[in-house]
C-alpha cells in the first residue's frame, strides 16, 4: 500500500519541474508584524496543495516561464504561507490579474489580517463611532501585552486566537 508521503511525492513529480524539496512540510505561518495585525491564515503549507495549486496556475498561465514557478514556491515558503493563504492568493490572482505577466508580488501581497487595538485605539474607535461600545471588543494577549479585537473578528476567527501563540 502506498503511503501518503509517497502519494505526495508522486503528485509533485507529475507536476512538471516542481522542486524536489516539496517532499517536506513547510513551516507554520507566523503573525504579521505590521501595525499590530495578525493574519487570519494559520497552519502549514503542504506539498500536495502547492503541487495542485501550482498546476492549476500553470494551466491558466501557460506562457509563464518555468523559473517563475520555482521562485514563487521559494517566496511563499519564505513568507510562511499556509495552504489556505496560498489557495486564496492564487484565486485572487486568477480573478484580478491584469498584467501581461504574473508577478510574485501579486501572491505575496495577498493577506487578510485582524487589527489588534491598544486600549487607546479601542477607546478612540468607541468615541468616533458612537454606536460602538467597549462590549464589542474582546481582550487578547500578545507576548504579555493586552490588545482588543473586534468581537466579530474574534468570533469569525476563533481558531487563530486559540491555536496561535500570540
Amino acid at each position: 500500500m502506498e503511503t501518503i508521503k509517497d502519494t505526495v511525492q508522486k503528485l509533485v513529480r507529475q507536476t512538471s519541474n516542481l522542486p524536489t524539496y516539496l517532499s517536506d512540510t513547510f513551516p507554520k505561518f507566523k503573525e504579521s508584524n505590521k501595525n499590530n495585525e495578525i493574519s487570519i491564515y494559520v497552519g502549514e503549507l503542504t506539498p500536495a496543495i502547492v503541487a495542485k495549486t501550482t498546476k492549476k496556475l500553470k494551466d491558466l498561465f501557460p506562457l509563464t516561464p518555468p523559473t517563475f514557478w520555482h521562485e514563487l514556491i521559494e517566496r511563499i515558503k519564505e513568507h510562511n504561507f499556509s495552504d489556505s493563504r496560498f489557495i486564496d492568493a492564487s484565486n485572487y490572482v486568477i480573478d484580478n490579474h491584469k498584467y501581461p505577466t504574473l508577478m510574485i508580488a501579486d501572491f505575496i501581497g495577498f493577506d487578510k489580517t485582524i487589527k489588534l487595538h491598544t486600549y487607546a485605539e479601542m477607546s478612540q474607535v468607541v468615541f468616533e463611532l458612537k454606536s460602538t461600545s467597549t462590549k464589542e471588543f474582546v481582550r487578547v494577549q500578545k507576548k504579555g501585552v493586552n490588545y482588543w479585537v473586534k468581537m466579530l473578528d474574534y468570533n469569525t476567527n476563533k481558531g487563530i486566537f486559540e491555536n496561535a501563540k500570540l
